[in-house]
């Protein structure tokens, strides 16, 4: 997928395995949870939505931590904080480093290691279901479950949550200031008050040396990314867009893939097919001549909130 390294350092940092939860069915392959189902068109069943013009989601059934969280604080737990840890245990488990596999996970420079999860709606189902009597005081961080002790932190910015973790993950890597880091996006929120996304995904970001160091099976590897605020409007995007490749070291013409975001409102749709037509090239004919593939997720997997940027990518 081409190569991003850090001028001073040469350090190259990507996602090297992944675990999801939400899935499209109930197999328990590409990292999803055992026992669970993601229904698209399915009712809500969480909450009386008749009141609401919308009356289905991408509500997650039959999940199970089982295996990953004992089950005293999988009762306790707020969904968005399971599926955090289901998902992040399968992303160590996929990457090798999981704590039955005692050599590789003992052999990890702890101090050089860290976690970068985020969300932008986590811990309302406990709060609006239960109130704030019943929040559980016993939550125990990630980082502290396996003992990461380099950066550790949260970002919560709406739907780009995950793809600001990534961002922050592959710096911390690139200026030599982690080997490893968890990184990705976690929501919970199909209640009243926040109707959206029930997921979370979960990558394993290394530097590429300490990933062929111990010999870790590598998925993709990170280009670069840019961060930035059109200062437009609470919602509605600029219909210019603006975006950057130079982080990444890549020409437009390189570019034969495109992931929308794309959250079927006509505003924000308009605004990405202009921003990638100018980006890539000025017209739709030439557009569709270079063969740039647009793809937006949330029309089969549903909007995932702070986790979409981990799931389209």
């Amino acid at each position: 997928m081409g190569r991003s390294r850090d001028a001073s350092e040469g350090r190259r940092a990507g996602p090297r395995s992944c675990g999801r939860c939400g899935g499209a069915d109930a197999r328990a392959g590409a990292g999803s949870p055992p026992a669970h189902t993601l229904g698209l068109r399915l009712p809500i069943d969480r909450f009386d939505a008749g009141s609401f013009p919308t009356r289905f989601a991408a509500q997650i059934r039959r999940f199970s931590s089982e295996g990953y969280i004992d089950g005293k604080n999988s009762c306790r737990l707020d969904g968005c904080l399971r599926y955090c840890i289901v998902s992040g245990k399968k992303a160590r488990e996929n990457a090798g480093l999981a704590k039955a596999l005692f050599d590789a996970h003992a052999k990890l420079d702890k101090v050089r290691a860290g976690v970068l999860v985020g969300t932008c709606m986590g811990g309302l189902t406990n709060l609006i279901e239960k109130g704030y009597r019943k929040i559980s005081p016993f939550f125990i961080p990630y980082a502290m479950d396996v003992g990461f002790m380099g950066p550790n932190y949260s970002i919560s910015n709406a739907g780009a949550t995950s793809n600001y973790c990534f961002y922050a993950a592959a710096n911390h890597i690139r200026r030599g200031e982690a080997d490893i880091i968890i990184a990705g996006g976690t929501a919970a929120a199909i209640i009243p008050i926040g109707l959206g996304g029930f997921v979370a995904c979960v990558l394993v970001m290394e530097s590429l040396e300490h990933a062929m160091k111990r010999d870790a099976p590598i998925i993709a590897e990170y280009l670069g990314g840019a961060v930035n605020c059109d200062a437009y409007h609470m919602t509605d995007p600029r219909s210019d867009g603006l975006g950057s490749l130079e982080d990444a070291g890549v020409a437009p013409e390189e570019v034969n893939y495109s992931n929308a975001h794309a959250t079927s409102t006509l505003a924000g749709d308009l605004a990405e097919v202009r921003a990638i037509k100018q980006v890539f090239y000025n017209t739709s004919e030439k557009l569709i001549q270079r063969s740039v593939c647009l793809h937006p997720c949330p029309s089969m997997i549903g909007l995932c909130l702070g986790a979409a940027g981990v799931l389209h990518h």
